[in-house]
């Protein structure tokens, strides 16, 4: 512990801690869980327990770890076991701070493997035609995290395991935000985007984690700072998109069923209908267990 304790809250760590290692998971799985036990238990002081490793014999463990997947719905679906474990049918996580722990365990490095003698990148978002590969997670603080450039302050996750182990995925839904300040924002241009795409955003560059640049100046690579111009050099200015509106987007496998652009239409239809309360995670899972099977599933 990095600091000292009450007792309640030794307690529900251990509970998660030897829960988990007696159904056979690793000690850092073990850790994990009773950190989580202590959230479940509505005490705050999850962040108390700490977790010191061996830096080598880290590394080597997670240089073997992905020789025996065969495919990315495999690996997605093991990921998705630990980060929800018991979960069979439909589970909503509805705690924004439960939430980020599952996604921190679902999206934890590394994202990017060697898979099958080639690099692969496993893990995907999907909404509609927009989809591209997770490759960084970060907390940004209690209820917003950053999924590749995407802020994100959790409303709720939903996991789904209905059936088969490559139909599993993971549903995120988040809050509105407010602007960063540096637009001026039109509503009636607002309701152009929500109408057109389901969702309203804004993208901006954050130079030197402090900054706030237009996604123009980031994409030139210099902007004008405290009166000074100031070019970026590689690596200190992070695109980010900010949306201004409620949004949603699936998290599954790369090989997942649901990466089909003949279902792209129904999953941006459904998934703008589950934001406007017209349907629900129910109604998105019963069509992802009518679509087919990919060839190259074992």
């Amino acid at each position: 512990m990095n600091q000292a304790i009450e007792d309640e809250a030794a307690i529900a760590f251990s509970v998660g801690f030897y829960k988990a290692l007696g159904a056979g998971r690793s000690v850092k799985d073990a850790y994990e869980f009773g950190c989580v036990e202590i959230q479940l238990a509505n005490i705050p002081e999850s962040l108390s327990p700490v977790l010191l490793e061996k830096e080598k014999v880290s590394k080597e463990l997670d240089d073997q770890k992905f020789t025996h997947y065969q495919n990315t719905t495999s690996f997605f679906s093991d990921r998705f076991s630990r980060a929800f474990p018991g979960v069979r049918s439909i589970q909503a996580f509805d705690a924004p701070s439960e939430a980020i722990v599952r996604l921190s365990r679902l999206l934890e490095a590394p994202l990017v493997v060697q898979m099958n003698d080639q690099e692969a990148q496993p893990i995907w978002w999907f909404r509609g035609a927009s989809e591209l590969a997770i490759t960084d997670f970060e907390c940004l603080d209690d209820d917003t995290v950053l999924i590749n450039e995407k802020e994100l302050k959790i409303k709720r996750v939903i996991a789904a395991n209905s059936r088969s182990y490559h139909q599993c995925f993971v549903y995120l839904e988040a809050h509105a935000l407010e602007p960063v300040g540096i637009y001026n924002h039109d509503e009636q241009q607002q309701q152009k985007q929500i109408d057109k795409m389901g969702y309203a955003y804004e993208m901006y560059g954050l130079y030197q984690k402090k900054f706030l640049v237009t996604a123009a100046q980031h994409n030139d690579c210099a902007a004008l700072i405290d009166g000074k111009l100031v070019d970026f050099e590689p690596g200190t200015c992070e695109l980010r998109t900010r949306y201004l509106s409620s949004y949603n987007m699936l998290i599954a496998a790369h090989e997942s069923p649901i990466n089909n652009h003949s279902f792209d239409s129904v999953l941006k239809s459904t998934m703008d209908s589950i934001l406007k309360g017209n349907a629900d995670v129910e109604d998105l899972n019963q069509a992802i267990l009518q679509l087919p099977k990919r060839s190259f599933y074992r």
